[in-house]
């Protein structure tokens, strides 16, 4: 199934639902369902979410991308499963095995460097541009009228009460 209005047809027919009891069981408007099937709009994620709800047996995978079964093999894959994934080890430090006893200390395992290295660098390039955007947003143009008077040919001030000031270098 090469595109996601072909797997949401299948579905409409696999599981033997019209266009309307279908977008009444993942709880969405039948027009935000028409507009899909109809490729006019695309997908949102809430959309996805509510098809993973009501259809938990559903391959994420296969909803998403079109690949692989579109039945779950274990019966697991839902939203859940891959938030709760966890995305790298825990921080390291150092732990007993029994709280009361006075058995040797275990070191958990360390989080890459690397990982650490690359998270702080994705942060800073984030702080830089927002900080880049704050400047811009703050700077007023800097018009020099002295220096190029042949390319400004008229300031126009509009204010609030329908008024204008003109204003045009010398």
């Amino acid at each position: 199934m090469d595109n996601f209005v072909n797997r949401l047809e299948f579905l409409l027919n696999n599981f033997d639902h019209t266009a309307s009891s279908f977008a009444d069981k993942i709880g969405v408007q039948r027009s935000s369902l028409s507009h899909l099937l109809s490729g006019r709009n695309k997908p949102s994620l809430d959309f996805i979410l509510k098809i993973n709800d009501a259809f938990p047996e559903l391959s994420l995978e296969w909803l998403l991308k079109g690949t692989g079964n579109y039945l779950d093999k274990d019966n697991t894959t839902t939203i859940t499963k891959i938030i709760q994934t966890p995305a790298s080890p825990p921080i390291s430090s150092t732990y007993s095995n029994d709280l009361f006893s006075n058995d040797e200390v275990v070191e958990k395992p360390k989080i890459a460097t690397k990982e650490i290295e690359h998270f702080e660098q994705e942060m800073n390039t984030v702080i830089k541009e927002q900080k880049e955007e704050k400047e811009q947003e703050d700077s007023f143009p800097n018009f020099a009228f002295g220096s190029n008077k042949g390319d400004i040919e008229q300031v126009v001030i509009f204010y609030k009460d329908g008024t204008f000031s003109q204003f045009k270098p010398r």
